[in-house]
């Protein structure tokens, strides 16, 4: 009997431990499932942190899910700018959305695909951006919503490049659903810097700068400043480095005509040269902007006779339109510098 007694509890010891082993494996099972849960959890939620900009141009955004029905091929690109306004100050939202390959700076940015699109209520729709903006030639670098000191309502801003040390900028205003060009700045030579301006801080600009520097004699370094004075940028004031006196008879000319093309009476600098250059108050009436237009890429060779301290020169200049001008000059010599005593053009 007491035999029995043993091989029972023995019985009874191995179930319980049965029993111990089969919660214990449990538990372990049990254990092993929790990591793989919370792992997918964290995957998805990198995911979506990942889809989201520093803007509202995720995989959620109505605008989002346009591109990618409408404009497919643009997603393939880096997102180089999106924001979102009431632009025209009529209650309904507009966005634009910019698509290209970025650069290690800023100015290096190739912004490739631009869409105007608008939320009623929900619904996106893609407004035409027009000729005045698809006109301009110049690579896009930047683009932005602006405000212009003393304007209620927000302007589209691009920023241009034409090479390395080349740049501008380009404006719009959206009124009635339609784009137009406010306002277009390109230096107009190899090395110039063309900069909107906000000249007091305020976050609303209110000015721009043209800058050159100089190709050779007959051009020079300036700085143009346009100011915004009732809705209308204006030239305000020109600097410009005219450098020493020409040496001779031939740099003389070359330098009046060029310093002529310039808004002159805005430069104290060009205006105190100019009254050394010539002596003839005559040719203010003479439209040397827009004659000589071409003049700084294709310079006027003068035929130069001297006598003594007097001398006359001849010069022909062909402008854009083939039309032709014959320049006759008359200098003297007073002490070292030849200055212009007579000009005459003719048609």
């Amino acid at each position: 009997m007491a035999k029995n007694n043993i091989k029972g509890k023995m019985k009874f010891t191995a179930v319980i431990w049965f029993v111990i082993m089969a919660l214990f494996f449990q538990l372990s099972c049990g254990k092993k499932e929790e990591p793989s849960k919370k792992n997918t959890t964290i995957s998805e939620k990198v995911k979506i942190e990942l889809a989201v900009t520093d803007t509202i141009f995720d995989r959620k955004s109505p605008y989002y899910s346009f591109i990618q029905k409408n404009h497919p091929e643009a997603l393939k690109e880096e997102l180089l700018f999106f924001q979102e306004k009431d632009i025209d100050l009529d209650g309904q939202n507009e966005a634009i959305v910019g698509f290209g390959s970025k650069g290690e700076i800023k100015r290096e940015n190739s912004i490739n695909d631009i869409f105007l699109l608008r939320n009623e209520n929900g619904i996106i729709m893609e407004l035409d951006l027009g000729s005045d903006f698809q006109r301009i030639a110049e690579p896009v670098y930047d683009i932005k919503f602006i405000t212009l000191q003393g304007q209620k309502q927000f302007y589209i801003y691009k920023g241009l490049t034409a090479g390395e040390y080349t740049n501008g900028f380009v404006l719009y205003e959206f009124t009635n659903n339609e784009i137009k060009e406010f306002c277009y700045s390109m230096a107009p030579i190899r090395y110039g810097t063309d900069v909107l301006t906000d000249s007091n801080n305020d976050g609303q600009y209110d000015s721009y700068t043209q800058e050159a520097e100089s190709l050779g004699k007959i051009s020079f370094p300036y700085k143009k400043t346009y100011v915004l004075n009732n809705g209308v940028f204006t030239l305000k004031n020109i600097d410009v480095e005219v450098g020493k006196y020409p040496d001779n008879i031939q740099e003389v000319l070359q330098q009046y005509i060029a310093l002529r093309k310039i808004d002159f009476k805005k430069s104290k600098q060009a205006i105190q040269r100019l009254n050394l250059l010539c002596l003839d108050d005559r040719l203010d009436e003479v439209d040397w902007q827009n004659t000589f237009s071409d003049f700084l890429d294709n310079p006027i060779r003068f035929d130069v006779k001297q006598n003594g301290n007097t001398a006359s020169a001849l010069g022909v200049y062909t402008d854009d339109n083939e039309k032709k001008y014959r320049l006759e000059f008359e200098l003297h010599k007073s002490g070292e510098k030849w200055q212009i005593t007579k000009i005459d053009i003719v048609e």
